[in-house]
């Protein structure tokens, strides 16, 4: 009986294009009948799932934890909240931010990240701000796919302003996606000048530049604009 588990963890991972509700049946029934669940097993679901894009599982896996007594992860975590954002069940997310709490998992700016951007995604504005206000009373440190997301979806440029001078106050390491950024707000905002001098600034790394300079032609077409680059 003991081997049991590792014959289904086995059968799970060596079959990507298996009926994943079945193995949930039959990992439910194994549960019932007093064995164990594993991390590992439900990880495996969880891969067979987006294999085959069966993402409206999630609360049947996310039930089989509270049910079975099962010890998830913060990657367990962070895969059922993508699950959930890409079903556009943002509410389920973010009941899964509350029962990091409740089994007590540390949570990372990484899956507080993936449900702000599945708010951003859907114009979802209050949504997002009510992710970030509890990510920062659960006292989690924004990382720069925090603040690109943030100023990116900014509407105007004090938003902006204010955002990046927080970004700068708390030490955040820039990177590509924190210049891409300011070219989407700004360009939105109406702000095409301010949009072209991100592209001067001097901290931007030389192999990452072109990329930069893409997004901004790319921004300014969606706005029925044309850039030629002069630098």
């Amino acid at each position: 009986m003991a081997d049991i588990p590792r014959l289904i963890f086995s059968y799970v991972s060596a079959i990507p294009n298996l009926a994943v509700h079945f193995a949930l049946d039959i990992v439910d029934q194994m549960c019932e009948e007093g064995l164990s669940l594993s991390v590992e097993m439900l990880h495996s679901i969880l891969h067979a799932s987006e294999e085959n894009y069966e993402y409206n599982l999630v609360q049947r896996i996310y039930y089989l934890i509270g049910c079975h007594n099962v010890t998830p992860t913060s990657e367990t975590f962070k895969s059922m909240i993508n699950f959930s954002v890409k079903m556009k069940y943002f509410n389920g997310a973010y009941a899964m931010l509350d029962g990091l709490k409740k089994l007590n998992i540390s949570p990372t700016s990484t899956i507080y990240n993936t449900t702000l951007v599945g708010y951003f995604r859907e114009s979802n504005i209050r949504g997002a701000m009510m992710v970030l206000k509890q990510m920062e009373s659960e006292d989690v440190k924004q990382d720069s796919h925090t603040y690109s997301y943030l100023i990116a979806n900014c509407n105007c440029e004090e938003d902006i302003t204010k955002y990046g001078e927080e970004m700068k106050a708390a030490g955040i390491q820039v990177t590509k996606h924190i210049f891409m950024a300011p070219i989407n707000a700004y360009t939105a905002c109406g702000q095409i000048e301010k949009a072209k001098q991100v592209v001067l600034d001097k901290r931007i790394p030389v192999n990452s530049l072109n990329e930069i300079k893409g997004a901004l032609a790319s921004a300014l077409a969606c706005s029925g604009m044309i850039w030629t680059s002069t630098i």
